[in-house]
């Protein structure tokens, strides 16, 4: 009796724990301690869009990761970020001459890989 009470109480450790993984690799679960829905925002650029890239970036599975992208990304002056999480990307817009190398190195010490970059326009 007690070995099928432990084993019943394994299974629904197993089942929730799966449950759990497949919703975070959908990136609809957290990954990170703390983790809300609220969507990031989008920095008001000051003057007319130039240019935007579309940037793939891995390990970016949750809100909070998506925020912390953002928040290091709008630092760089003229450059405003929209994150998917679904797809895993980032469209980077920018009203002034950027420097890309600056963007990469700061995705980079943000703790995310760049899986590759498309020029939109």
């Amino acid at each position: 009796m007690a070995t099928t009470i432990i084993f019943l109480v394994l299974m629904v450790i197993v089942i929730f724990a799966v449950k759990n993984s497949l919703l975070h690799f959908k990136g609809e679960n957290s990954c990170c301690d703390g983790c809300s829905t609220h969507n990031t925002k989008s920095k008001k650029l000051k003057h007319q869009i130039i240019g935007s890239i579309e940037i793939s970036v891995s390990e970016m599975s949750c809100q909070k990761c998506a925020r912390k992208l953002t928040k290091s990304l709008h630092e760089i002056e003229g450059v405003s970020v929209n994150v998917n999480l679904k797809k895993k990307n980032i469209i980077l817009s920018y009203d002034q001459p950027i420097d890309i190398q600056q963007v990469y190195d700061t995705i980079q010490n943000a703790g995310y890989q760049i899986i590759c970059t498309h020029k939109i326009s």
